[in-house]
């Protein structure tokens, strides 16, 4: 509910400038980072045109495909008994990313923006363990994790409807997309 709240007031913050830009949705992939592990991310944004000042800003959730590979038959509770082996700690699971960007058009009229990126991405990391009795593996312990995200990107404009940007952050490395714009320039 909490995190709801704060997705409201971003909306209610932003929305009078969106309302008066050009609206795009893009898809992103690459590899690299802390994660060390390749991403897709989804995002929609939006670009003001023919302003004194253009802005560009944007909300994007990704996947960070970096679970380690664990056993598929983990039992999710501690091992019953003192007879196991520490197998450390491993990640669980597909990190998510949430991000928002926010940039100024650097050269007037050219289409190109350099932007900032903020945010955090949010994963599970567990303890494993194996019986050395039966062989099972276990999840002594699940700890939810916080990754904040900090870096920048450009993007340019290349035609009314098409939009390339290449973009690099602390957590997912370098990522570049493909964006379209579905609505019209004001």
């Amino acid at each position: 509910m909490f995190f709801a709240k704060k997705i409201y007031i971003i909306v209610a913050l932003l929305l009078p400038i969106y309302l008066l830009a050009q609206d795009y949705v893009a898809v992103g992939v690459g590899a690299g980072g802390e994660a060390e592990a390749a991403n897709v991310t989804l995002e929609i944004g939006a670009m003001t045109q023919n302003k004194s000042l253009n802005y560009l800003y944007a909300v994007s959730v990704g996947f960070i495909f970096n679970g380690d590979s664990i056993p598929s038959d983990i039992l999710e509770y501690p091992v019953p008994h003192t007879d196991y082996t520490s197998l450390g700690t491993k990640r669980k699971g597909t990190e998510i990313p949430l991000l928002l960007k926010y940039g100024l058009e650097v050269i007037k009229d050219k289409k190109i923006f350099v932007y900032v990126l903020g945010g955090a991405s949010f994963g599970e990391e567990i303890e494993l363990a194996q019986s050395n009795a039966t062989g099972w593996y276990y999840e002594q312990s699940s700890t939810s994790k916080i990754y904040g995200m900090y870096g920048g990107g450009v993007s340019y404009k290349a035609t009314d409807k098409l939009l390339f940007s290449v973009e690099y952050d602390n957590r997912r490395g370098a990522t570049g997309s493909i964006g379209y714009f579905w609505s019209q320039q004001y």
